[in-house]
Order: C-alpha cells, then structure tokens, then sequence
C-alpha cells in the first residue's frame, strides 16, 4: 500500500520547490540593479545575475511540469551549495543557510526518486508501448 502512494511525495516537493525558485528566479530579473548590488556586494560578478536568475526560472518551470525535473534539481541544488558559501554560511545555521540546506535536502530527493506522479515526465513514459513511443 505504501508504494502506491509514495510515486506523490515528488509531487509535493516539484510543486512547492518549482513555486519557489520560479518566484525567486523572476525576482532576481524585476530587481536587476539591487540583485546586481548584492551579488557584487557578497564577491560575484553582477553578470552573473541574469544567469542565477534564468536557471531559477527554468529550473522551477522544470520542476512544476515534472521534465528535466532531475537534472533541474541538481543545478539547483548546486545554486543552493553556492548561496550557502558565498553569502549564508558566516551567518550560521539558524537565520542563515538552513533555509537552503533544506531546499537542498528536497532536490537532492527529487534527483534520487525522479519526478513521481503526474508529470511530463510519467505522462510520457506511460505512452510507451514495447519499447516504442506511441505518437
């Protein structure tokens, strides 16, 4: 019975986590300048802004629409190990990486599990028949 419904739990996780990163992602884009300010302010080039922003938003929609959903999950889980070092961890753990810890705790399981139910992913998985994607 248990497996039944453990194909979900990536479901909530692609959900809320596609939710955040394509909040955050478009953020960074509608905030240009003042993204721009803290990224230099905190040792990164302000080119990079509009890529971290890009992949946030790519990687969200990926994990919304369960596609790419893994590899997705690991560059933004890869984001996160980057927050963490550059700008969160002299803050400590509480009130300063935790947050990204725990965003990282949830991608690196939708790397391992895959996107699980209802995604583009499964959808077009299930239309294969003996080895042949139906059209």
């Amino acid at each position: 019975m248990m497996s039944l419904y453990s194909r979900f739990s990536p479901l909530t996780l692609r959900l809320v986590f596609g939710i955040l990163f394509l909040i955050h992602g478009v953020s960074k884009f509608n905030q240009m300048t003042v993204t721009e300010q803290f990224f230099t302010k905190i040792g990164l080039p302000a080119g990079v802004v509009p890529f971290v922003a890009l992949i946030e938003i790519i990687g969200g929609i990926s994990l919304l629409i369960g596609y790419g959903s893994r590899i997705f999950a690991f560059i933004l889980a890869i984001d996160m190990l980057v927050a963490i070092f550059v700008a969160k961890l002299s803050m400590g753990f509480v009130g300063g990486y935790e947050f990204e810890l725990s965003l990282i705790a949830g991608l690196v399981s939708i790397v391992l599990s895959g996107p699980g139910a209802f995604s583009l992913k499964s959808a077009s998985s299930s239309r294969k028949v003996s080895g042949v994607t139906a059209k």
